[in-house]
C-alpha cells in the first residue's frame, strides 16, 4: 500500500513538472480524433457541402457550395494554412462548384471560380462573366498552355454550357 501511494506521488508530480515545461502555444488547436472543430465550414443555403480541397502554395485551399446555385451564394473559399489557421478569402462568390485543376504552364490552381497564383494570389472569375456550376477543369486540346476548359452543368439554366479561359488572364473564348 505504502509503495502505490509512493507511485501515485511520483506519478503526480512527474505529470506536473511535464505539463508545466511544455509552453502552450496560441497556435495549438483542439482536435477531437484528428477532428478540428475550429476548420468547420458553413453556408447560408441550407445544404453545404466541399467542393474542393487542393494543396497549394503552402496552403490547404478549400471551396464550399451550396445546392444549385449556379450565380453565386453565401459559399466561400477558405485558405488553410500550417498553422491550421483558417481564413475566410474576401474573393470569395459562392456557387455550387466542385472543379480544380493545378494548371502547371501558368503555375496556378484553378478552384472554382478562382485562379490561385503561386504566391497564393487569388483572382475571381465573376459569375457574370462565366456563370454556372463549375464541375472541372481540362487543359485546352490544341492550345494548353495559353487555355483551359471550366466544362459546367445544368446548362439548360445557363448561357453557356462551357467557357474556355486564358489563365494568364480573366478573357473567355467562345
Amino acid at each position: 500500500m505504502k509503495l502505490s501511494i509512493q507511485v501515485l506521488v511520483l506519478s503526480i508530480i512527474s505529470f506536473a513538472v511535464a505539463c508545466s515545461s511544455q509552453k502552450k502555444s496560441t497556435q495549438d488547436h483542439v482536435s477531437v480524433s484528428g477532428i478540428y472543430p475550429h476548420l468547420a465550414y458553413y453556408n447560408n443555403e441550407g445544404e453545404c457541402g466541399t467542393g474542393a480541397v487542393v494543396p497549394w502554395a503552402d496552403r490547404l485551399w478549400v471551396i464550399t457550395y451550396g445546392p444549385h446555385l449556379p450565380f453565386g451564394s453565401s459559399d466561400k473559399l477558405y485558405e488553410v494554412t500550417p498553422d491550421l489557421e483558417q481564413i475566410v478569402r474576401p474573393e470569395s462568390v459562392g456557387g455550387t462548384p466542385a472543379n480544380r485543376m493545378i494548371h502547371k504552364e501558368s503555375n496556378q490552381l484553378f478552384i472554382g471560380p478562382y485562379a490561385i497564383d503561386k504566391e497564393g494570389g487569388v483572382r475571381t472569375i465573376p459569375y457574370a462573366v462565366m456563370p454556372g456550376r463549375h464541375t472541372g477543369n481540362a487543359r485546352h486540346l490544341t492550345d494548353p498552355a495559353n487555355k483551359i476548359y471550366y466544362p459546367i452543368i445544368n446548362a439548360t439554366r445557363c448561357p453557356r454550357q462551357g467557357s474556355l479561359l486564358r489563365p494568364g488572364g480573366i478573357g473567355l473564348f467562345k
